[in-house]
């Protein structure tokens, strides 16, 4: 604690003038604090006083350093990990890592405004020229990022800043305020009818698949992948009711659902729980030749209701690479066919090419066509009905032409002619 002094000429009369300063050392922030300048010393030395009684009631505070924005970034994804299911953690972990850190890490988080971050944004943003100059030359300079990814990004750096704002109180406000997001068009899905669902599941390599059960629960409950692939033995009983209680995400952890609806009791048909039911026998068959044998560690029992080759659980990539396979498959043989002027066998046809995610849009849109209601489809895939209608029915200008032509022949009078 002391009176320091700092001596200031003026540029325009060349006159030196001294002020006189308090200084006290605050042991929080272990800085010292400064008091705005004096003309007389004893006037420091009453403001020095002053500042040592509020420094002991914790008035007087000083101001502590600015942190990283990577600083600030890394406490959020350690405190963001209780908050978010397990797949959703790990893109954030890596939309920061890969797109935010490079940029803005080194950088003190008060000193990023509002500029900074729209211009990160433009940057970033996809442009039919810069994706032909990316592929001329995949070296260049440039960001060129989808809008849904630019979104991404917007929405991990809005989370920063709020809990830089709210929780880590280092900041008084956040720049991302007045941040638009890119606008997004409409996803285009691919769906298939009742016939060519049919048509692919009794295609013989596809029923030889020991992907094949879970296959046809997807096509036949409209699930989602990671709601298969999370299903336990004990999700089956024997009132033919498959409860979805959990999920298994990408990199192989089990998952809570997406949310209340999502948890749910189906009660499916006599075929499908007896197809199911084999393919669970078949695995505790294997399960105990395996242990019998030695052949299985008894640490690679898993509950999990279906499981691949080796006994582990399926990931949802893993089926969908595999559904897709077996699509493609189906497709070349036709395209080799047609292409060496064969005759293409009875029955035999292309498909659509689709994604797996698509058979719940398919189960939907089937659904729907079919006519039942809404409420109902909702509640069987786990979705509200707003959701479920906007999101996963997909009638088409088929289904649209049908209705207008059944309600314009009720109501446009027919014309006599002469």
């Amino acid at each position: 604690m002391s009176i320091q002094t700092k001596d200031y000429t003026s540029k325009k009369t060349g006159k030196t003038t001294t002020k006189y300063y308090a200084v006290v050392f605050d042991p929080q922030s272990n800085k010292p604090i400064w008091s705005s300048g004096f003309a007389k010393r004893k006037d420091a030395k009453l403001e020095e006083a002053s500042m040592i009684e509020k420094l002991d009631k914790g008035e007087l505070k000083g101001k502590s350093k600015a942190p990283l924005f990577s600083e600030v970034a890394e406490l959020w994804l350690k405190s963001a990990k209780q908050d978010y299911a397990d797949s959703t953690w790990r893109v954030y972990d890596y939309d920061y890592h890969h797109f935010l850190e490079p940029i803005f890490g080194d950088k003190k988080i008060n000193r990023i405004t509002t500029a900074h971050v729209i211009a990160y944004r433009t940057e970033c943003e996809y442009s039919e020229e810069k994706a032909k100059a990316l592929k001329e030359d995949p070296d260049l300079d440039l960001l060129n990022y989808k809008p849904e990814t630019v979104n991404k990004i917007i929405n991990i750096m809005c989370d920063i800043f709020n809990f830089a704002k709210d929780v880590l109180k280092v900041i008084p406000d956040t720049p991302m305020t007045g941040v638009s997001r890119c606008k997004v068009g409409e996803v285009k899905h691919t769906t298939w009818t009742e016939e060519e669902i049919t048509y692919y599941l009794e295609l013989p390599f596809v029923a030889e698949s020991p992907y094949y059960a879970m296959l046809i629960v997807m096509f036949a409950t409209g699930a989602r992948p990671g709601e298969i692939c999370g299903l336990a033995e004990s999700d089956l009983t024997a009132k033919r009711i498959l409860t979805l209680n959990r999920g298994l995400n990408r990199y192989g952890n089990t998952s809570d659902l997406k949310n209340d609806r999502s948890h749910r009791p189906l009660k499916i048909s006599e075929e499908l729980y007896d197809l199911i039911l084999d393919q669970l026998k078949r695995k505790r068959k294997d399960r105990f030749v395996g242990l019998a044998s030695g052949e299985m560690d008894p640490e690679d029992v898993n509950d999990f209701l279906f499981v691949g080759l080796q006994g582990q659980p399926v990931k949802p990539d893993t089926l969908s690479k595999n559904f897709k396979r077996l699509l493609r498959r189906n497709n070349k043989e036709i395209d080799e066919l047609t292409s060496e002027g064969r005759q293409i066998p009875e029955g035999r046809r292309k498909l659509p090419d689709m994604r797996l995610y698509d058979t719940r849009h398919s189960f939907a849109t089937n659904l729907m066509l079919g006519g039942k209601k809404s409420k109902l489809i909702a509640e069987i895939m786990g979705n509200s009905v707003k959701t479920m209608e906007h999101h996963y029915a997909h009638l088409g200008e088929t289904a649209h032409e049908e209705v207008l032509e059944d309600y314009g022949a009720k109501v446009i009078p027919l014309r006599k002619h002469a």
